[in-house]
């Protein structure tokens, strides 16, 4: 399996989600019914960069491309926490150039 590259960490803070698994059901009556739609709570992470180097981004640029955007899942692990998650990129790699050699943008992770 391939791993998320070794570049600069991204800058606070890291957003993120719980998937709600639940499906819902709304009677006539008012009452609402709902079980589990899903057996798992998958997780989503937003990371974000405000001065990403241009060889970094090249290379996170390269993995993303390597990875055929989501289509394929990879190794991550959690900046804070140090848990290694599976993952796929769960939207488009979004940057701008700022400057000379610096970038900033985002990318959005979802547990496989």
């Amino acid at each position: 399996m391939e791993r998320w590259p070794n570049i600069k960490e991204p800058a606070w803070p890291i957003k993120e989600e719980i998937e709600d698994a639940a499906l819902r059901s709304e009677a006539e009556n008012g009452l609402v019914m709902s079980r589990a739609k899903f057996s798992r709570q998958r997780e989503k992470f937003t990371l974000i960069w405000t001065a990403l180097s241009t060889q970094d981004y090249n290379a996170l640029k390269a993995f993303y491309k390597a990875m055929l955007g989501g289509s394929s899942s990879f190794a991550w692990s959690h900046p804070v926490t140090g848990k290694e998650y599976t993952v796929r990129f769960g939207a488009e790699l979004k940057f701008s150039n700022d400057g000379p050699n610096i970038w900033s943008g985002s990318v959005e992770l979802s547990e496989v």
